[in-house]
């Protein structure tokens, strides 16, 4: 019971340790203008702190806040923040939201003003290219998992048995 109990304790420590070293947050954290300089400046060191400035009226918002909330429970290691823009920095121009704003070791790391632009519709699957392109994820990091789903895809579609219409051999025998 004795060795047990110690085996126990220290496999306990070494994952509190670990859990300290490796920080997991895994939802989104709505902040005020107060809650600004605890939650970016004071993250752990290594940690990634992406804030989003948004307006609720504004369509890509709404679209970037659903997609954020996926990214929270995909990158644990990265703290997601969300805002309305006004409420986070006074007078904050409408037209720039969606903004996020990236904070590494407690410094500015990134300002994307308008992300959205850059893409036809704003998904799990750009916002991981928009993360990537801004050092922020390693493309290895999601790359298998798209790959994965692409390949699903079209085996879905080949197991389906259904003939092209424009195929080459079109006499329907």
């Amino acid at each position: 019971d004795d060795d047990f109990m110690r085996k126990w304790r220290a496999d306990r420590l070494g994952q509190i340790k670990e859990d300290k070293e490796n920080p997991k947050f895994g939802w989104v954290k709505e902040i005020s203008k107060a809650d600004y300089k605890e939650n970016m400046n004071n993250a752990p060191k290594g940690v990634f702190v992406c804030l989003l400035l948004y307006q609720n009226y504004i369509e890509s918002c709404q679209l970037m806040l659903n997609v954020l909330e996926e990214a929270a429970q995909k990158y644990q290691h990265i703290k997601f923040l969300k805002s309305i823009a006004t409420k986070c920095v006074e007078k904050y121009n409408d037209a720039l939201c969606p903004t996020l704003i990236v904070y590494k070791d407690g410094k500015p790391f990134k300002q994307l003003v308008r992300f959205d632009k850059q893409y036809r519709k704003m998904t799990m699957a750009s916002f991981d290219d928009l993360l990537c392109k801004n050092e922020i994820i390693e493309k290895a990091k999601y790359a298998e998992d798209e790959d994965a789903e692409y390949y699903k895809g079209l085996t879905r579609t080949h197991a389906n048995g259904k003939q092209r219409r424009d195929s080459i051999d079109s006499d329907g025998d």
